[in-house]
């Protein structure tokens, strides 16, 4: 079986997904290859912002990204991280662009400035702001005053 062919080659691009009233996504990345039922990024960070108003933008970095239709699938894992400071780090992932959804698979590691969090199959919806996940150990700050930093 012959090797599929690349149909468009980038190199050190910035791509963005826009609209007339704001830029809804952008993509950057050192290489990206196209072929005709999906693409293959390197060092790729796909930025989301949900909607023109929001207040917050995420970054989501891969050292390998595959993109099917909306789905960007991290099999080498992923970072996400919002300009608020939370972020975590999945073995594994999905996310669905137009869903705002990032599905973790295996392992993951969170923080943010109320707590630790580490366990498995994290689920992140970017649009409610909310996470669930499986077998979690977590390291909860209660004090608003407390620096973590300090105390590991």
């Amino acid at each position: 079986q012959r090797a599929q062919m690349p149909i468009i080659e980038l190199y050190d691009y910035h791509i963005y997904d826009a609209n007339k009233d704001y830029t809804k996504a952008s993509l950057q990345g050192q290489k990206a290859l196209r072929f005709a039922e999906y693409e293959i990024s390197y060092e790729t960070i796909v930025t989301t912002k949900s909607d023109k108003n929001a207040k917050s933008i995420a970054y989501i970095y891969g050292e390998e990204v595959r993109r099917v239709g909306d789905e960007y699938i991290f099999d080498k894992g992923g970072v996400y991280a919002k300009d608020s400071g939370e972020s975590f780090w999945s073995k594994r992932g999905v996310y669905d662009l137009k869903k705002g959804i990032f599905r973790g698979i295996g392992e993951f590691w969170a923080v943010s400035l109320s707590g630790d969090f580490e366990g498995e199959n994290i689920i992140y919806k970017q649009k409610e702001g909310t996470m669930a996940a499986e077998n979690i150990k977590a390291k909860i700050y209660l004090d608003k005053d407390f620096d973590k930093n300090k105390h590991n």
